[in-house]
């Protein structure tokens, strides 16, 4: 797949419940393939310590993404949860913080 900006890259979407994704064929096959991890978890930044077990589960290099400046509204949005457990956030940028997302993963870790 190839973004503005010349990027290519091969993108894997699946969703997982929080089971499945700590099991062996989630996180099994997340380790083996050596993928990193986009998340945009929206409105669960605020609420979900699953997800936050989850991505420390995989052990695998994380980045966030909101479309919105989440730091620019009301304080409880402030607070990620995921984003405890990623090494970096991309926020406010609309749909360009996924190509930047992509951009950082690929020349820290070649992905």
């Amino acid at each position: 797949m190839k973004l503005s900006g010349g990027l290519d890259y091969e993108a894997v979407s699946f969703k997982r419940t929080k089971p499945e994704l700590l099991g062996h064929s989630g996180a099994g096959y997340l380790r083996q393939t050596g993928l990193c991890r986009i998340s945009n978890p929206a409105a669960y930044t605020h609420t979900s310590v699953a997800i936050l077990d989850a991505l420390k589960a995989v052990s695998l290099p994380a980045v966030e993404v909101h479309l919105s400046d989440v730091n620019s509204r009301e304080p409880f949005r402030r607070i990620s949860y995921p984003g405890m457990a990623c090494e970096r956030t991309f926020s406010g940028l609309g749909f360009e913080g996924y190509r930047q997302a992509i951009q950082y993963l690929k020349e820290t870790y070649g992905a």
